[in-house]
Protein backbone atom coordinates (compact mmCIF):
# COMPACT_ATOMS: atom_id res chain seq x y z
CA UNK A 1 0.00 0.00 0.00
CA UNK A 2 3.35 2.57 0.48
CA UNK A 3 4.60 1.62 -2.78
CA UNK A 4 3.47 3.97 -5.46
CA UNK A 5 4.83 6.31 -8.04
CA UNK A 6 5.62 9.57 -6.03
CA UNK A 7 5.74 8.36 -2.86
CA UNK A 8 9.01 8.44 -1.17
CA UNK A 9 11.67 5.29 0.25
CA UNK A 10 11.75 7.40 3.38
CA UNK A 11 7.74 6.45 3.45
CA UNK A 12 7.85 2.99 2.18
CA UNK A 13 10.34 2.04 5.05
CA UNK A 14 8.11 4.09 7.63
CA UNK A 15 5.09 2.23 7.12
CA UNK A 16 6.79 -1.22 6.50
CA UNK A 17 8.80 -0.36 10.52
CA UNK A 18 5.06 0.74 11.36
CA UNK A 19 3.70 -3.01 10.75
CA UNK A 20 6.83 -4.99 11.35
CA UNK A 21 6.49 -3.14 14.81
CA UNK A 22 3.10 -3.95 15.02
CA UNK A 23 2.48 -7.65 13.90
CA UNK A 24 5.84 -8.26 15.85
CA UNK A 25 3.80 -7.33 19.44
CA UNK A 26 0.95 -9.46 18.08
CA UNK A 27 3.27 -12.67 18.17
CA UNK A 28 2.48 -14.64 21.22
CA UNK A 29 5.13 -14.11 24.13
CA UNK A 30 6.64 -11.26 22.41
CA UNK A 31 7.87 -8.46 24.70
CA UNK A 32 10.69 -7.38 22.97
CA UNK A 33 10.56 -6.05 19.03
CA UNK A 34 12.80 -4.04 17.17
CA UNK A 35 12.74 -4.11 13.18
CA UNK A 36 14.99 -2.13 10.74
CA UNK A 37 14.01 -1.61 7.52
CA UNK A 38 16.24 -0.47 4.20
CA UNK A 39 14.68 0.91 1.03
CA UNK A 40 16.39 1.44 -2.15
CA UNK A 41 14.72 2.33 -5.11
CA UNK A 42 15.84 2.77 -8.82
CA UNK A 43 19.08 3.21 -9.56
CA UNK A 44 20.33 2.94 -5.71
CA UNK A 45 18.76 -0.33 -5.46
CA UNK A 46 21.85 -1.56 -7.98
CA UNK A 47 23.92 -0.79 -5.14
CA UNK A 48 21.87 -2.19 -2.34
CA UNK A 49 24.21 -4.92 -1.65
CA UNK A 50 26.89 -2.11 -0.52
CA UNK A 51 27.58 -1.52 3.25
CA UNK A 52 25.69 1.66 4.45
CA UNK A 53 23.48 2.13 1.51
CA UNK A 54 20.33 2.69 3.32
CA UNK A 55 16.94 4.40 2.75
CA UNK A 56 16.89 8.16 1.22
CA UNK A 57 14.17 10.52 0.51
CA UNK A 58 13.86 9.71 -2.89
CA UNK A 59 10.96 9.80 -4.50
CA UNK A 60 9.89 6.40 -6.44
CA UNK A 61 9.48 6.71 -10.61
CA UNK A 62 7.26 4.89 -12.84
CA UNK A 63 9.42 1.71 -13.63
CA UNK A 64 11.74 1.66 -10.60
CA UNK A 65 12.74 -1.39 -8.59
CA UNK A 66 12.12 -0.92 -4.73
CA UNK A 67 14.02 -3.46 -2.84
CA UNK A 68 12.50 -3.26 0.91
CA UNK A 69 14.56 -5.43 3.36
CA UNK A 70 13.39 -5.78 6.26
CA UNK A 71 15.25 -7.43 9.76
CA UNK A 72 13.11 -8.05 12.97
CA UNK A 73 13.96 -9.05 16.49
CA UNK A 74 11.65 -10.60 18.78
CA UNK A 75 13.11 -11.38 22.20
CA UNK A 76 16.38 -11.48 21.05
CA UNK A 77 16.06 -13.97 17.84
CA UNK A 78 16.87 -12.13 14.41
CA UNK A 79 14.88 -13.21 11.46
CA UNK A 80 15.56 -10.34 8.05
CA UNK A 81 13.55 -11.23 4.32
CA UNK A 82 13.80 -9.19 1.50
CA UNK A 83 11.76 -8.43 -1.16
CA UNK A 84 12.52 -6.44 -4.59
CA UNK A 85 8.64 -4.31 -5.81
CA UNK A 86 7.90 -2.87 -9.36
CA UNK A 87 6.46 0.25 -9.23
CA UNK A 88 3.95 0.99 -11.69
CA UNK A 89 5.37 -1.06 -14.68
CA UNK A 90 8.22 -3.92 -15.45
CA UNK A 91 10.46 -4.28 -17.97
CA UNK A 92 10.77 -7.72 -20.13
CA UNK A 93 14.44 -6.97 -18.35
CA UNK A 94 13.64 -7.30 -14.74
CA UNK A 95 11.13 -9.64 -15.58
CA UNK A 96 13.62 -12.01 -16.67
CA UNK A 97 15.74 -11.17 -13.63
CA UNK A 98 13.00 -11.65 -11.26
CA UNK A 99 12.24 -15.07 -13.05
CA UNK A 100 15.83 -15.90 -12.67
CA UNK A 101 15.80 -15.44 -8.62
CA UNK A 102 13.16 -17.67 -8.07
CA UNK A 103 14.54 -20.04 -10.71
CA UNK A 104 17.73 -20.15 -7.96
CA UNK A 105 15.53 -19.84 -5.24
CA UNK A 106 14.31 -22.90 -5.99
CA UNK A 107 17.65 -24.91 -7.24
CA UNK A 108 19.50 -24.12 -3.82
CA UNK A 109 16.34 -25.56 -2.23
CA UNK A 110 16.62 -28.92 -4.33
CA UNK A 111 19.86 -29.74 -2.60
CA UNK A 112 19.70 -28.13 0.91
CA UNK A 113 20.19 -31.22 2.86
CA UNK A 114 22.00 -32.43 6.11
CA UNK A 115 25.49 -32.99 5.09
CA UNK A 116 25.12 -30.62 1.66
CA UNK A 117 27.90 -28.71 1.47
CA UNK A 118 27.43 -24.79 1.64
CA UNK A 119 29.75 -24.61 -1.76
CA UNK A 120 27.02 -27.09 -3.44
CA UNK A 121 24.35 -24.97 -2.73
CA UNK A 122 25.75 -21.97 -3.54
CA UNK A 123 26.47 -23.08 -7.15
CA UNK A 124 23.48 -24.28 -7.77
CA UNK A 125 22.13 -21.14 -7.56
CA UNK A 126 24.61 -19.67 -9.13
CA UNK A 127 24.15 -21.87 -12.06
CA UNK A 128 21.15 -20.52 -12.93
CA UNK A 129 21.91 -16.94 -12.35
CA UNK A 130 24.89 -17.37 -15.05
CA UNK A 131 22.49 -19.57 -17.33
CA UNK A 132 20.33 -16.60 -17.48
CA UNK A 133 23.02 -14.81 -18.65
CA UNK A 134 23.23 -12.66 -14.98
CA UNK A 135 25.64 -14.43 -13.56
CA UNK A 136 28.21 -11.64 -13.39
CA UNK A 137 25.38 -9.38 -11.94
CA UNK A 138 25.02 -11.70 -8.72
CA UNK A 139 27.61 -10.00 -6.81
CA UNK A 140 27.69 -11.86 -3.30
CA UNK A 141 27.06 -15.15 -1.65
CA UNK A 142 23.77 -16.89 -1.90
CA UNK A 143 23.30 -16.68 1.73
CA UNK A 144 24.36 -16.66 5.63
CA UNK A 145 23.05 -17.88 8.98
CA UNK A 146 21.39 -15.80 11.59
CA UNK A 147 19.46 -15.60 14.78
CA UNK A 148 21.25 -13.56 17.00
CA UNK A 149 22.22 -10.32 15.13
CA UNK A 150 20.51 -8.43 12.27
CA UNK A 151 22.84 -9.14 9.27
CA UNK A 152 26.20 -11.33 10.29
CA UNK A 153 27.41 -12.15 6.85
CA UNK A 154 30.12 -14.69 8.60
CA UNK A 155 27.69 -16.43 10.76
CA UNK A 156 27.42 -20.06 9.77
CA UNK A 157 26.53 -21.43 7.38
CA UNK A 158 28.15 -19.01 5.19
CA UNK A 159 27.03 -20.17 1.75
CA UNK A 160 29.44 -18.89 -1.26
CA UNK A 161 31.64 -20.51 -3.91
CA UNK A 162 34.59 -20.83 -1.91
CA UNK A 163 32.97 -21.93 1.51
CA UNK A 164 34.17 -25.07 3.02
CA UNK A 165 30.90 -24.95 5.25
CA UNK A 166 28.66 -28.39 5.78
CA UNK A 167 24.98 -27.92 6.63
CA UNK A 168 23.83 -29.91 9.46
CA UNK A 169 19.86 -30.49 10.55
CA UNK A 170 18.71 -27.53 12.64
CA UNK A 171 21.09 -24.93 10.98
CA UNK A 172 18.50 -21.83 10.08
CA UNK A 173 20.15 -19.87 7.00
CA UNK A 174 19.01 -17.19 4.54
CA UNK A 175 19.18 -17.83 0.44
CA UNK A 176 18.72 -14.55 -1.53
CA UNK A 177 19.78 -14.69 -5.02
CA UNK A 178 19.92 -11.48 -6.65
CA UNK A 179 20.31 -9.10 -9.75
CA UNK A 180 22.05 -5.57 -9.56
CA UNK A 181 22.27 -3.68 -12.52
CA UNK A 182 24.31 -0.66 -11.82
CA UNK A 183 22.44 2.85 -13.55
CA UNK A 184 18.95 1.02 -13.52
CA UNK A 185 18.38 -0.70 -10.51
CA UNK A 186 18.41 -3.93 -8.32
CA UNK A 187 16.40 -6.69 -6.80
CA UNK A 188 16.81 -9.55 -4.29
CA UNK A 189 14.69 -12.09 -3.52
CA UNK A 190 15.81 -13.42 0.28
CA UNK A 191 14.08 -16.14 2.49
CA UNK A 192 14.75 -18.10 5.56
CA UNK A 193 15.06 -21.38 5.79
CA UNK A 194 15.87 -24.26 7.84
CA UNK A 195 17.80 -27.26 7.33
CA UNK A 196 16.01 -30.54 7.64
CA UNK A 197 17.32 -34.24 7.25
CA UNK A 198 16.56 -34.66 3.59
CA UNK A 199 15.36 -30.66 2.57
CA UNK A 200 15.18 -27.34 3.63
CA UNK A 201 12.61 -25.68 5.02
CA UNK A 202 11.24 -22.00 3.84
CA UNK A 203 10.10 -20.40 7.13
CA UNK A 204 8.80 -17.63 5.11
CA UNK A 205 7.08 -19.23 2.31
CA UNK A 206 3.90 -16.92 3.92
CA UNK A 207 5.30 -14.19 1.96
CA UNK A 208 4.90 -14.17 -1.92
CA UNK A 209 7.44 -14.23 -4.53
CA UNK A 210 4.95 -13.72 -7.89
CA UNK A 211 5.04 -11.18 -9.51
CA UNK A 212 1.09 -10.56 -9.38
CA UNK A 213 1.82 -9.07 -5.68
CA UNK A 214 5.73 -7.65 -6.33
CA UNK A 215 4.03 -5.53 -9.51
CA UNK A 216 2.75 -2.52 -7.74
CA UNK A 217 -0.07 -0.62 -10.11
CA UNK A 218 -0.86 2.45 -8.08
Amino acid sequence: EAIYVGATEAEVAAATYAALLRHGYATAGAHHVQPHVHVMAGPRAALAYRAFNLTSNAAINDGDTVTVQMEIGINGYWAELTRSFFAGTISDEWRKAHQACVAAQDAALKVIRDGASAREVDGAARQVMQQAGLGQFFKHGLGHGFGFQAINHGAAPVLHPVSNAILHTGMVHNIEPAVYLEGKGGIRLNDNVVVRADSGEVLSAALPRDLDWLVVKG
